[in-house]
């Protein structure tokens, strides 16, 4: 038990050390950097602008 719990707080340690390091040098977190880097080539085709989607359907 006393493993586990010091397990848990040395990763707890490591990843809030990560995480304050990581939002000195970045604007945006770490999440939504891998989602934009991940997504890259397929976010065109997803767009959620309702407005330009009933002016598409309109003008056809």
């Amino acid at each position: 038990m006393f493993k586990l719990v010091f397990l848990l707080l040395l990763g707890f340690a490591a990843g809030y050390s990560y995480g304050f390091k990581d939002s000195k040098e970045h604007k945006e977190d770490v999440v939504t950097r891998t989602i934009e880097r991940i997504g890259g080539s397929a976010r065109g085709k997803y767009n959620q602008d309702l407005d330009a989607q009933l002016q598409r359907v309109e003008n056809r």
